[in-house]
Protein backbone atom coordinates (compact mmCIF):
# COMPACT_ATOMS: atom_id res chain seq x y z
CA UNK A 1 0.00 0.00 0.00
CA UNK A 2 2.64 2.32 1.16
CA UNK A 3 4.12 1.91 -2.64
CA UNK A 4 0.56 2.97 -4.39
CA UNK A 5 0.58 6.02 -2.16
CA UNK A 6 4.45 6.99 -3.05
CA UNK A 7 3.38 6.57 -6.29
CA UNK A 8 0.71 8.55 -5.91
CA UNK A 9 2.48 11.56 -4.72
CA UNK A 10 5.19 10.83 -7.56
CA UNK A 11 2.04 10.54 -9.97
CA UNK A 12 0.30 13.79 -7.99
CA UNK A 13 3.85 15.87 -8.61
CA UNK A 14 3.79 15.08 -12.31
CA UNK A 15 0.11 15.72 -13.53
CA UNK A 16 1.37 19.24 -11.81
CA UNK A 17 4.10 19.73 -13.62
CA UNK A 18 2.43 18.85 -17.22
CA UNK A 19 -1.05 20.88 -15.83
CA UNK A 20 1.24 24.08 -15.47
CA UNK A 21 3.39 23.30 -18.95
CA UNK A 22 0.04 23.05 -20.51
CA UNK A 23 -1.39 25.91 -19.60
CA UNK A 24 1.47 27.70 -20.20
CA UNK A 25 1.18 26.41 -24.08
CA UNK A 26 -2.50 27.26 -24.28
CA UNK A 27 -1.65 30.91 -23.20
CA UNK A 28 0.75 31.01 -25.45
CA UNK A 29 -1.42 29.45 -28.11
CA UNK A 30 -3.96 32.57 -26.99
CA UNK A 31 -6.59 29.85 -26.51
CA UNK A 32 -10.48 30.67 -25.50
CA UNK A 33 -11.01 30.45 -21.81
CA UNK A 34 -13.21 27.04 -23.06
CA UNK A 35 -9.84 25.68 -24.46
CA UNK A 36 -8.62 25.94 -20.65
CA UNK A 37 -11.38 24.50 -19.07
CA UNK A 38 -11.10 21.79 -21.53
CA UNK A 39 -8.10 20.76 -20.72
CA UNK A 40 -8.39 21.28 -16.86
CA UNK A 41 -11.04 18.95 -16.90
CA UNK A 42 -9.52 16.44 -18.97
CA UNK A 43 -6.57 16.60 -16.66
CA UNK A 44 -8.69 16.62 -13.51
CA UNK A 45 -10.25 13.02 -15.27
CA UNK A 46 -6.91 11.45 -15.47
CA UNK A 47 -6.38 12.31 -11.86
CA UNK A 48 -10.18 10.24 -10.87
CA UNK A 49 -9.06 7.25 -12.73
CA UNK A 50 -5.90 6.81 -11.48
CA UNK A 51 -6.97 7.02 -7.83
CA UNK A 52 -9.52 4.33 -8.91
CA UNK A 53 -7.44 2.22 -9.73
CA UNK A 54 -6.99 0.25 -5.94
CA UNK A 55 -11.00 -0.18 -6.11
CA UNK A 56 -10.86 -1.34 -10.05
CA UNK A 57 -12.99 -4.64 -10.10
CA UNK A 58 -12.72 -6.98 -11.72
CA UNK A 59 -9.45 -7.05 -11.58
CA UNK A 60 -6.51 -6.88 -13.66
CA UNK A 61 -8.79 -5.78 -16.58
CA UNK A 62 -10.45 -3.01 -14.75
CA UNK A 63 -7.19 -1.61 -13.51
CA UNK A 64 -5.73 -2.32 -17.09
CA UNK A 65 -8.15 -0.49 -18.86
CA UNK A 66 -8.42 2.24 -16.14
CA UNK A 67 -4.61 2.12 -16.79
CA UNK A 68 -4.93 2.52 -20.48
CA UNK A 69 -7.69 5.18 -20.41
CA UNK A 70 -5.85 7.20 -18.42
CA UNK A 71 -2.90 7.29 -20.09
CA UNK A 72 -4.50 7.68 -23.52
CA UNK A 73 -6.11 10.88 -21.97
CA UNK A 74 -2.62 12.13 -20.87
CA UNK A 75 -1.33 11.28 -24.32
CA UNK A 76 -4.17 13.77 -26.12
CA UNK A 77 -1.61 16.77 -26.78
CA UNK A 78 -2.78 20.45 -25.59
CA UNK A 79 -2.98 21.39 -29.55
CA UNK A 80 -6.06 19.36 -29.43
CA UNK A 81 -7.90 21.46 -26.49
CA UNK A 82 -6.70 24.22 -28.91
CA UNK A 83 -8.18 23.41 -32.25
CA UNK A 84 -11.61 21.93 -30.18
CA UNK A 85 -12.03 25.04 -27.94
CA UNK A 86 -10.33 28.00 -29.97
CA UNK A 87 -8.42 30.84 -30.50
CA UNK A 88 -9.73 33.87 -28.42
CA UNK A 89 -10.91 35.88 -31.01
CA UNK A 90 -9.14 39.29 -30.79
CA UNK A 91 -5.95 36.90 -31.28
CA UNK A 92 -8.02 35.73 -34.01
CA UNK A 93 -8.53 38.88 -35.35
CA UNK A 94 -4.77 39.95 -34.86
CA UNK A 95 -3.56 37.18 -37.11
CA UNK A 96 -5.92 38.23 -39.88
CA UNK A 97 -4.88 41.31 -39.61
CA UNK A 98 -1.61 40.04 -40.89
CA UNK A 99 -2.85 38.31 -43.40
CA UNK A 100 -4.72 41.16 -44.81
CA UNK A 101 -2.11 43.25 -44.94
CA UNK A 102 0.34 40.85 -46.45
CA UNK A 103 -2.92 40.98 -49.43
CA UNK A 104 -2.94 45.09 -49.86
CA UNK A 105 0.93 44.57 -50.06
CA UNK A 106 0.58 42.29 -52.66
CA UNK A 107 -2.26 43.54 -54.83
CA UNK A 108 -2.65 47.22 -55.56
CA UNK A 109 -5.87 48.95 -55.16
CA UNK A 110 -8.47 48.84 -56.61
CA UNK A 111 -7.54 44.84 -56.34
CA UNK A 112 -7.88 42.73 -59.35
CA UNK A 113 -10.26 39.91 -59.09
CA UNK A 114 -8.21 36.95 -56.98
CA UNK A 115 -7.15 39.53 -54.49
CA UNK A 116 -10.77 41.18 -54.13
CA UNK A 117 -12.19 37.65 -53.35
CA UNK A 118 -9.79 36.73 -51.40
CA UNK A 119 -10.26 40.10 -49.11
CA UNK A 120 -13.80 39.50 -49.24
CA UNK A 121 -13.61 36.35 -47.58
CA UNK A 122 -11.54 37.70 -44.71
CA UNK A 123 -13.99 40.86 -44.09
CA UNK A 124 -16.59 37.81 -43.96
CA UNK A 125 -14.79 35.68 -41.58
CA UNK A 126 -14.56 39.10 -39.37
CA UNK A 127 -17.90 39.52 -38.56
CA UNK A 128 -16.89 36.09 -36.53
CA UNK A 129 -14.50 37.46 -34.78
CA UNK A 130 -16.30 41.01 -33.94
CA UNK A 131 -17.18 40.80 -29.87
CA UNK A 132 -17.82 44.02 -27.40
CA UNK A 133 -13.93 44.23 -27.13
CA UNK A 134 -13.14 44.30 -30.89
CA UNK A 135 -16.11 45.89 -32.37
CA UNK A 136 -14.73 49.16 -33.06
CA UNK A 137 -11.58 47.78 -34.83
CA UNK A 138 -13.21 45.22 -36.63
CA UNK A 139 -15.74 48.00 -38.52
CA UNK A 140 -12.68 50.24 -38.84
CA UNK A 141 -11.00 47.22 -40.72
CA UNK A 142 -13.32 46.46 -42.56
CA UNK A 143 -14.12 50.07 -43.74
CA UNK A 144 -10.06 50.00 -44.19
CA UNK A 145 -10.54 46.31 -46.42
CA UNK A 146 -13.26 47.55 -48.69
CA UNK A 147 -11.61 50.53 -49.57
CA UNK A 148 -9.02 48.66 -50.59
CA UNK A 149 -10.97 46.72 -52.71
CA UNK A 150 -12.88 49.17 -54.53
CA UNK A 151 -10.43 51.79 -54.65
CA UNK A 152 -12.00 54.16 -53.01
CA UNK A 153 -9.58 54.92 -49.59
CA UNK A 154 -10.48 58.72 -49.19
CA UNK A 155 -6.94 60.01 -47.66
CA UNK A 156 -8.40 62.20 -44.30
CA UNK A 157 -10.26 58.34 -43.43
CA UNK A 158 -7.47 56.83 -44.44
CA UNK A 159 -5.59 58.95 -41.96
CA UNK A 160 -8.07 59.10 -39.13
CA UNK A 161 -8.82 55.38 -39.75
CA UNK A 162 -5.11 54.52 -39.07
CA UNK A 163 -5.02 56.90 -35.78
CA UNK A 164 -7.27 55.06 -33.97
CA UNK A 165 -6.73 51.44 -35.29
CA UNK A 166 -3.47 51.47 -33.87
CA UNK A 167 -4.51 53.17 -30.38
CA UNK A 168 -7.13 50.11 -30.42
CA UNK A 169 -4.60 47.30 -31.35
CA UNK A 170 -2.18 49.64 -28.28
CA UNK A 171 -5.34 48.79 -26.24
CA UNK A 172 -5.93 45.34 -26.71
CA UNK A 173 -2.18 43.79 -27.71
CA UNK A 174 -0.25 46.06 -25.64
CA UNK A 175 3.65 45.46 -26.50
CA UNK A 176 2.53 43.06 -29.18
CA UNK A 177 2.56 46.33 -31.53
CA UNK A 178 5.26 47.89 -32.34
CA UNK A 179 6.08 51.31 -30.67
CA UNK A 180 4.77 54.58 -32.89
CA UNK A 181 7.39 55.95 -35.02
CA UNK A 182 7.54 59.35 -34.05
CA UNK A 183 6.61 60.88 -30.61
CA UNK A 184 3.04 62.32 -30.09
CA UNK A 185 3.43 66.11 -30.64
CA UNK A 186 4.79 65.19 -33.63
CA UNK A 187 2.84 62.72 -34.72
CA UNK A 188 -0.11 64.76 -33.83
CA UNK A 189 1.42 68.02 -35.85
CA UNK A 190 1.86 65.93 -38.79
CA UNK A 191 -1.45 64.41 -38.90
CA UNK A 192 -3.37 68.05 -38.29
CA UNK A 193 -1.17 69.64 -41.33
CA UNK A 194 -1.95 66.65 -43.15
CA UNK A 195 -5.65 67.23 -42.12
CA UNK A 196 -5.72 70.78 -43.84
CA UNK A 197 -3.78 70.30 -46.83
CA UNK A 198 -6.32 67.24 -47.60
CA UNK A 199 -9.67 69.37 -46.71
CA UNK A 200 -8.04 72.06 -49.26
CA UNK A 201 -7.85 69.50 -51.90
CA UNK A 202 -11.27 68.50 -51.16
CA UNK A 203 -13.14 71.61 -50.98
CA UNK A 204 -10.48 73.05 -54.09
CA UNK A 205 -13.40 71.63 -56.80
CA UNK A 206 -13.79 72.63 -60.06
CA UNK A 207 -17.32 74.22 -59.52
CA UNK A 208 -15.73 77.25 -57.39
CA UNK A 209 -18.89 78.42 -54.99
CA UNK A 210 -18.25 80.91 -52.98
CA UNK A 211 -19.06 78.75 -50.15
CA UNK A 212 -16.16 76.58 -51.18
CA UNK A 213 -13.52 79.70 -51.78
CA UNK A 214 -14.12 81.12 -48.70
CA UNK A 215 -13.45 78.01 -47.00
CA UNK A 216 -10.47 77.58 -49.21
CA UNK A 217 -9.05 81.00 -48.39
CA UNK A 218 -9.50 80.10 -44.91
CA UNK A 219 -7.81 76.47 -44.50
CA UNK A 220 -4.90 78.28 -46.45
CA UNK A 221 -4.50 81.05 -43.98
CA UNK A 222 -4.17 77.97 -41.82
CA UNK A 223 -1.18 76.62 -42.67
CA UNK A 224 0.61 79.39 -40.99
CA UNK A 225 0.00 77.93 -37.58
CA UNK A 226 1.97 74.74 -38.92
CA UNK A 227 5.24 76.57 -40.59
CA UNK A 228 8.44 76.21 -39.03
CA UNK A 229 11.83 75.47 -40.44
CA UNK A 230 11.50 71.99 -42.15
CA UNK A 231 7.92 72.95 -43.01
CA UNK A 232 8.00 76.64 -44.70
CA UNK A 233 9.05 75.72 -48.17
CA UNK A 234 6.24 73.14 -48.20
CA UNK A 235 3.95 75.69 -47.21
CA UNK A 236 5.09 78.41 -49.35
CA UNK A 237 4.34 76.46 -52.19
CA UNK A 238 1.16 75.44 -51.29
CA UNK A 239 0.20 78.80 -50.42
CA UNK A 240 1.25 80.45 -54.23
CA UNK A 241 -0.73 77.25 -55.39
CA UNK A 242 -3.78 78.15 -53.65
CA UNK A 243 -3.35 82.11 -55.08
CA UNK A 244 -2.76 81.10 -58.80
CA UNK A 245 -5.93 78.70 -58.50
CA UNK A 246 -7.93 81.50 -56.70
CA UNK A 247 -7.09 83.80 -59.26
CA UNK A 248 -7.75 81.41 -62.46
CA UNK A 249 -10.91 81.68 -63.73
CA UNK A 250 -10.58 78.24 -65.43
CA UNK A 251 -12.98 75.25 -63.91
CA UNK A 252 -10.62 73.26 -62.81
CA UNK A 253 -9.76 71.23 -59.59
CA UNK A 254 -6.91 72.74 -57.66
CA UNK A 255 -3.76 70.59 -57.62
CA UNK A 256 -1.22 71.39 -55.19
CA UNK A 257 1.47 70.96 -57.39
CA UNK A 258 0.32 72.43 -60.40
CA UNK A 259 0.87 76.27 -61.34
CA UNK A 260 3.83 77.20 -58.83
CA UNK A 261 6.72 76.96 -60.89
CA UNK A 262 10.11 75.86 -59.41
CA UNK A 263 8.00 75.39 -56.36
CA UNK A 264 6.02 72.14 -57.73
CA UNK A 265 8.77 69.74 -56.66
CA UNK A 266 9.26 71.75 -53.16
CA UNK A 267 5.67 70.50 -52.75
CA UNK A 268 5.99 67.02 -53.76
CA UNK A 269 9.02 66.42 -51.71
CA UNK A 270 7.78 68.11 -48.62
CA UNK A 271 4.74 66.15 -48.70
CA UNK A 272 7.13 62.57 -49.47
CA UNK A 273 8.92 63.88 -46.19
CA UNK A 274 6.27 64.83 -44.20
CA UNK A 275 3.46 61.85 -44.80
CA UNK A 276 5.66 58.74 -46.77
CA UNK A 277 3.38 56.67 -44.90
CA UNK A 278 0.47 56.40 -42.55
CA UNK A 279 2.30 55.09 -39.96
CA UNK A 280 4.00 58.47 -39.29
CA UNK A 281 0.20 59.24 -37.54
CA UNK A 282 0.41 56.53 -35.36
CA UNK A 283 -0.05 58.03 -31.59
CA UNK A 284 -1.60 61.15 -32.72
CA UNK A 285 -3.79 62.77 -30.78
CA UNK A 286 -7.38 63.22 -32.65
CA UNK A 287 -9.53 66.07 -31.44
CA UNK A 288 -12.88 66.32 -31.97
CA UNK A 289 -13.24 66.65 -35.11
CA UNK A 290 -11.63 63.69 -35.68
CA UNK A 291 -13.75 61.89 -33.16
CA UNK A 292 -17.24 63.22 -34.47
CA UNK A 293 -16.07 62.13 -38.53
CA UNK A 294 -15.13 58.52 -37.23
CA UNK A 295 -18.83 58.59 -35.04
CA UNK A 296 -20.61 59.98 -37.81
CA UNK A 297 -19.39 57.86 -40.52
CA UNK A 298 -17.16 55.20 -39.12
CA UNK A 299 -17.11 52.88 -42.67
CA UNK A 300 -17.03 55.73 -44.96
Amino acid sequence: MIFFWLASVLFVVVLAILFRTERMMLHEGRARSRALVMDGVRLAAVAAMFFALPAAQPRPLATIGLGLAAFAFIAVPSSWMLAIGGIDPKWELRRVQAEAAALMARYPSPMPADGADEMRRIVRYMSRLRTAETAQLCDLLVARYTDWIDGTQRPLDLGRRSIRIYDLQRELYGEEVRPPELEECEATFRWRLYRVFNEMAECGGAERTPEQKARFLGLTQELDAYRRDDTASFIDGVQASARAWLKSRRPARWQPSIGVGDLSAVVEEGARQLWPRTSVFWGAILDETDRRELATHPSR
